[in-house]
């Protein structure tokens, strides 16, 4: 995508957690260098950021990032669901991830029917909580 259209914003950001997941940091903040270029530090950027900080042990930047979701944005809203719950589960905050995942659920996010394959949330699956949420997505 970047090679037809190199200001194309989401493919940046996917970028930087398949490069992160690749555990390349170089390439993983390229691509969010560039991400920030197009569009600022919008939830969007925050979200890939958390994953890829994370991916990359970087708990506490992480942290931060995931922080910042949970804040309202200029428009008054805080960043979706599913968005929160992917970058605590990189953050290494179970509890957190969980409670933004049972809030994705309860809002019907249409994301949910992924819950069993997002590799971020590899780490907490086995938990019970996650485990009961897949279950009653129909996931399990």
């Amino acid at each position: 995508a970047l090679e037809i259209e190199r200001s194309f914003r989401p493919a940046c950001l996917r970028l930087a957690i398949a490069t992160a997941f690749n555990n390349d940091a170089d390439a993983a903040m390229r691509a969010l260098d560039r991400a920030v270029e197009l569009g600022g530090e919008d939830a969007g950027y925050l979200e890939y950021l958390a994953i890829a900080r994370g991916r990359l042990g970087h708990r506490s930047e992480a942290i931060e990032a995931a922080e910042r979701l949970e804040s309202p944005s200029s428009g008054g809203k805080a960043a979706p669901p599913w968005a929160r719950a992917r970058a605590w589960a990189s953050a290494g905050r179970t509890d957190s991830a969980v409670a933004c995942l049972e809030e994705a659920f309860q809002v019907r996010s249409s994301s949910m029917p992924f819950l069993g394959v997002t590799p971020v949330f590899d780490e907490i699956r086995s938990c019970p909580a996650v485990q009961d949420l897949m279950r009653r997505v129909g996931v399990d």
